[in-house]
């Protein structure tokens, strides 16, 4: 019981050192700063898409104008006939079933999340332990903890780097959301807003797996970072040739590649349905797990 508390400790203790690092750099600064600005930035053009096409879509949908922006889009969202338009471009009307009761403006979050998050994580982790590697501060770290404890507590703190990250580009989304569409339930809108950035995090768990194991295995920031960025490529190549291709048969086997891709379990992190949802977490969970333990199990037997 005694070394699981001194490991705990261990591994708080890094954590904590890590974060203090993490936010003193520059470098991890101006990513979470980017990655805000281009959070608000990409949420006002897509609402500007979205206000412009407004009048548009309610004309040929026959539904009633209202000078409220936003009014509409709400309108538009909760019409059979629109529902019907995104079920067929989704392929699952069950999805769209569940999504009804959700604020478009939440939901044009979460899609912009999902797709900027695996980016952040992968810049954020990727040169972190190559970096203090080369630097000589690992050697000087490891006399005090085991690696285990001293890798762990790194993971932990770049998963909580990234979710301030997401946080702060959830933070500058509210507040353009809440300027460009002043009819919006703020405190709906925010608590929705909170949950796809948990959603998101998830989903970026496998990819801050990969980043960590790349950093693990290399002395040089700058190489962990175009290595993470190239595995990042190749795992979505892989999971969209395995969409592609997999059926019956011989084919069957890139049905188990897929489900070595984070891909093959985002939609179902869509669903609110905790049946869907908690499976598809755990797997991503235990992707990112994964991933991050290759690395380690190659760092363990290096000499730092």
């Amino acid at each position: 019981m005694t070394g699981r508390s001194s490991m705990a400790r261990q591994i708080g203790l890094v954590l904590r050192q890590e974060l203090a690092d993490s936010l003193r750099s520059r470098r991890a600064a101006v990513i979470l700063l980017l990655y805000l600005a281009v959070s608000a930035l990409t949420m006002n053009g897509a609402l500007s898409g979205l206000l412009r096409l407004e009048n548009e879509l309610a004309s040929l949908l026959q539904l009633p104008a209202s000078p409220e922006p936003g009014a509409v889009t709400t309108a538009l969202w909760k019409s059979e006939r629109f529902r019907r338009i995104v079920a067929s471009a989704t392929g699952s009307s069950s999805l769209v079933s569940e999504l009804i009761g959700v604020s478009p403006i939440v939901l044009i979050f979460a899609g912009l999340a999902f797709f900027y998050t695996p980016l952040l994580a992968v810049l954020v982790v990727a040169p972190r332990i190559s970096e203090e590697v080369a630097g000589g501060a690992a050697r000087f770290a490891l006399v005090r903890t085991s690696r285990g404890a001293w890798s762990t507590g790194k993971a932990l703190g770049l998963v909580t780097l990234v979710a301030v990250g997401l946080l702060m580009g959830g933070a500058g989304a509210w507040i353009v959301a809440r300027f460009r569409m002043p009819g919006a339930n703020g405190p709906e809108l925010a608590m929705g807003i909170l949950l796809e950035s948990v959603r998101a995090l998830i989903f970026s768990l496998p990819y801050l797996g990969l980043a960590l194991g790349v950093s693990h295995v290399t002395r040089s920031p700058s190489r962990a970072v175009g290595a993470a960025l190239a595995t990042l490529f190749i795992v979505g190549l892989l999971a969209w040739t395995s969409a592609k291709y997999e059926g019956e048969g011989v084919a069957r086997l890139w049905t188990g590649v897929r489900a070595l891709t984070p891909q093959a379990y985002r939609v179902d992190l869509w669903y609110r349905s905790p049946a869907r949802f908690i499976p598809a977490a755990i797997a991503l969970a235990a992707l990112g797990a994964s991933y991050g333990v290759a690395g380690f199990v190659l760092f363990r037997r290096r000499d730092v």
